[in-house]
């Protein structure tokens, strides 16, 4: 059976044994990538880091143990383990110019028998499908950087509270304020229809956000920066929440290596869900549209990097994770201790506080989000002719945008927004 091989995949029988070691964490290597010998967990990271331009750093001192069982704890880290173990960014352009005809002529050459059916890499693409990988690349992209301008804004706004702490709560509504106001088609749907999601799908984006924060950790990161050990917990019941938390949550992403794209593509599937009793026909209707159409892009995103095969089975182990999710977020908010710890409760003195004497503090929050939200409208108005509508699949030049440039939002609506949240989230 004839297998096909991208140029950074190439296994020379004579030279190179395909079960050596990865010279960046250990694992199985099965092959030569991008001028080093490594596995395919490696390859797949530093091609992203790559085409993506991904800005890494490393919470530690810089000196970061990368090995097969924690290769994932610092990317920052194993990026440069990377480069300094030979792989070459230069080489994936060059993977990125010759593909097309390198693939044609290994096609002709025959079978490769030291590389598994999973190695295959797919078929040269037709116009219309290098457009729709050109969309669904810059869908994620425009994801990460949501999530990326909205960690900063955080930040921002910590600074501006005078040293004040922000309680779990008002982090993460601060945090879900700013994917609705920003993530398409959730600032055009009705505030009524808006508020059903907010309250359906709230606990469970910031279970997620929990999830991201603490993922390469051996703790629970919540919203307001506090740690969360298993071994130091008392009470059973949180004992009980944090332990499913790890068992049915993060164990399941660590095993796939999920990635912060992957992240913000569940914080967005979560958001766009559907599933809303009384949300009007409409409201639903572009809901159940973005949301195929961030799957369809999600599937191309995978696919650059994974078989076809792969891609589908790692989209089904993270559709997958949702359920639990919406299970685990929905016995920690009906427990008022729980909800209260992970920023899912009633709203606290503290949250009180932050709110009688925080009204200069949201109109600044307010700008900054403006910011924001024009900052990455700008970016998707400079790549209009290249974003298509992948849910219907059509060329570029007859088809809409599923990321439609958004109107810039005045100051005032994103307070709107603010204080719509709040009334569901923090009274």
């Amino acid at each position: 059976m004839a297998i096909l091989m991208s140029p950074s995949v190439s296994c020379d029988s004579q030279m190179l044994n395909c079960t050596d070691f990865c010279v960046v964490c250990g694992d199985k290597a099965i092959g030569k990538h991008y001028g080093a010998v490594a596995c395919n967990g490696c390859k797949g990271f530093f091609r992203r880091s790559v085409w993506q331009n991904l800005q890494y750093t490393c919470r530690f001192n810089k000196q970061c143990n990368i090995d097969k069982d924690h290769r994932n704890a610092c990317r920052y880290c194993r990026f440069q383990k990377c480069l300094a173990d030979g792989m070459k960014p230069e080489a994936i352009q060059n993977e990125r110019d010759r593909i097309g005809s390198t693939k044609r002529r290994k096609r002709s050459i025959g079978a490769v028998d030291n590389v598994s059916d999973y190695e295959r890499t797919p078929s040269p693409k037709a116009p219309q499908d290098v457009g729709n990988t050109t969309a669904s690349r810059r869908l994620i992209e425009v994801l990460m950087d949501i999530e990326n301008r909205l960690v900063s804004n955080q930040s921002m706004t910590a600074l501006l509270r005078d040293g004040q702490e922000l309680s779990s709560r008002q982090r993460a509504v601060n945090h879900l304020i700013g994917w609705t106001s920003m993530l398409h088609p959730l600032p055009d749907i009705p505030l009524g229809d808006k508020g059903l999601l907010l309250k359906e799908a709230g606990p469970s984006f910031s279970l997620v956000s929990i999830l991201q924060r603490s993922y390469s950790l051996s703790h629970l990161v919540l919203p307001n920066d506090q740690l969360l050990s298993l071994s130091s917990i008392q009470q059973p019941e949180l004992h009980r929440a944090v332990s499913r938390i790890l068992d049915e949550l993060l164990t399941p992403l660590r095993r796939i290596h999920a990635d912060q794209a992957e992240f913000s593509c569940l914080k967005a599937l979560i958001l766009l869900s559907p599933d809303n009793v009384g949300m009007s026909a409409s409201s639903k209707d572009k809901l159940k549209e973005a949301r195929d159409a961030l799957l369809k892009a999600l599937f191309t995103y995978l696919s650059q990097t994974f078989a076809p095969l792969d891609a589908s089975l790692r989209i089904s182990s993270l559709l997958m994770i949702i359920p639990a999710v919406v299970s685990i977020s929905l016995s920690i908010i009906n427990d008022p201790t729980l909800s209260e710890i992970f920023g899912m409760g009633e709203r606290s003195k503290k949250d009180d506080q932050c709110k009688a004497d925080g009204s200069q503090i949201e109109n600044v929050v307010s700008d900054n989000m403006k910011a924001a939200t024009d900052a990455i409208m700008a970016q998707l108005m400079a790549n209009q002719q290249l974003l298509l509508n992948i849910s219907s699949g059509s060329p570029p030049s007859s088809s809409p945008n599923i990321l439609q440039p958004y109107q810039p939002y005045l100051p005032a609506t994103t307070m709107s927004v603010s204080v719509f949240a709040s009334s569901y989230f923090l009274s």
